[in-house]
């Protein structure tokens, strides 16, 4: 029996559709990596499948400039909003090259050129200064943090280096200072890890702080760090929001989201909106790749409490509902009891009506119940007497007497209405009479139908002629029709 490497999760293995805030992978931005807000609060997402604008409430693509191919597209896109202007940056996987552009925010683009290596990080402080880090390159020894202005977007020079430690994910503190994720190389799930503050003026290092692992306080592969207040959040591959202050001092845990899902966020109050994407499970319990924006608040929140809460909610809604359905269902069954009086099986079946609206609302196709307009009885084939009477060839009348009031109703079944349903009977408010009796023309002729009669043909004058001179012969015995043209 194989054994997943990995605990499978109680809170994500399916689609968080009812909690995401905004569905991606509709909207072809798949794989997201960072996003941004612009003057407008409209949101902007970098992601393989490319860059796109979305409304404030996530719901409408404004503007996109989308890749054709993205699978040929390597990690860490990056978008940045600065005074006015989007700085986009997406990484070419064979190439080995990052295009770099600069759009207006009505995606005009206003900048294009290349970067030698992947850039894997990127922020520009309000001294319109910009600082990057590159992906580690196989046999790459010296790692550097880079910089230029906005005003000369090709011409980086570096901050600071150092050597066999990787620069990977930075976050902008102040004007002055930069908070970077430092990793040992080869980078992988053994490498030594720490967080570092970068003096800009100075171009120094701080000494590092927090370690490599994946208990509290500890660093997982950092995804995003963003300033809140004065201190620092840390969101790594176990799904954790660490909080650290400016001397490196381990605070708390704001939150927790299922590892591997996060790939980056930003603070807006005091909620983090997280870009995720992962493998999940659809409603036909078929893996899938799924990319959206959820919100989460800083308050220690967790995605595992938030889904049990939400799980009981929805049982407590599945059981109302159930519930409903059982009362449903003995209502019906007590409406159909022989043994109770008529009156009281129609008020139970009444209630049974309005109860099956409520749970099922009103179908198209369902069947009509006709109800006594006395006493409010079904009027089916158990409590109502029908006979079918013939008033004469083109009308036939449908006697229905109900069992419950003894009032009887008439319709004419000939006349069908454009819906194909009888035509109801009105009763007049006026009369208070049990039987209400419909009143017949007595100099109205009978006609019965005749039976076994051909078809008549189309005759001819000629035969027309003969035919009556026969009648006439028969009733008065005279001549044949010939001898009348001898007059």
């Amino acid at each position: 029996i194989k054994k997943m490497a990995e605990k499978p999760s109680d809170t994500s293995d399916n689609q968080r559709l009812k909690q995401m805030f905004c569905h991606l992978t509709p909207k072809k931005a798949v794989v997201p990596y960072t996003m941004a807000f612009d003057d407008e609060k409209n949101i902007w997402i970098a992601s393989k499948g490319g860059l796109f604008k979305l409304s404030p409430d996530g719901k409408k693509i404004l503007w996109s400039k989308e890749n054709a191919f993205p699978k040929k597209m390597s990690a860490y896109t990056q978008v940045v909003f600065h005074d006015s202007r989007i700085y986009h940056i997406q990484n070419e996987d064979k190439t080995g090259l990052s295009e770099f552009k600069i759009y207006s925010t009505t995606g005009e683009e206003l900048h294009d050129s290349f970067i030698d290596g992947r850039v894997q990080s990127l922020v520009i402080n309000s001294e319109n200064q910009m600082f990057m880090t590159k992906q580690a390159e196989t046999g790459q020894d010296e790692f550097f943090i880079y910089t230029t202005t906005i005003d000369k977007p090709t011409k980086w020079d570096e901050l600071v280096v150092l050597d066999e430690k990787a620069f990977q994910t930075l976050c902008l503190y102040d004007d002055n200072t930069l908070v970077v994720a430092t990793v040992s190389i080869p980078i992988n799930m053994y490498s030594k890890e720490w967080l570092r503050f970068v003096d800009i003026k100075g171009k120094k290092l701080s000494p590092p702080f927090s370690t490599h692992g994946k208990n509290e306080g500890q660093i997982y592969f950092p995804r995003a760090i963003k300033r809140y207040e004065d201190d620092i959040i840390v969101l790594d591959k176990t799904g954790k929001f660490q909080r650290f202050d400016r001397q490196g001092k381990y605070l708390e845990t704001s939150a927790t989201i299922d590892a591997f899902l996060g790939n980056g966020f930003e603070i807006v109050g005091d909620e983090a909106w997280i870009i995720c994407s992962g493998i999940v499970y659809d409603e036909s319990q078929e893996t899938i790749c799924d990319d959206w924006l959820e919100k989460i608040t800083l308050d220690g929140s967790s995605w595992k409490i938030m889904s049990f809460i939400f799980n009981e909610i929805s049982s407590i809604g599945e059981s109302i509902e159930k519930t409903k359905k059982e009362t449903l269902n003995y209502l019906r069954k007590l409406s159909n009891l022989k043994d109770l009086p008529p009156t009281l099986r129609s008020q139970l079946a009444s209630q049974a009506k309005t109860l099956s609206k409520d749970i099922h609302g009103i179908h198209k196709n369902s069947a009509t119940k006709f109800h006594c307009k006395k006493c409010n009885l079904i009027l089916d084939n158990k409590v109502i007497i029908v006979k079918i009477r013939k008033h004469n060839k083109k009308r036939k009348l449908c006697e229905m007497k109900c069992k419950g009031c003894d009032t009887t109703f008439w319709c004419n079944i000939m006349n069908k209405s454009k819906n194909k349903k009888l035509p109801e009977t009105k009763l007049d408010k006026e009369k208070d009479k049990k039987n209400i009796v419909i009143e017949f023309n007595k100099n109205q002729k009978i006609v019965k139908p005749k039976i076994d009669v051909k078809p008549k043909k189309k005759l001819s004058k000629l035969q027309m002629m003969l035919q009556q001179q026969l009648e006439l012969d028969k009733s008065s015995q005279m001549s044949t029709f010939f001898d009348s043209f001898a007059l």
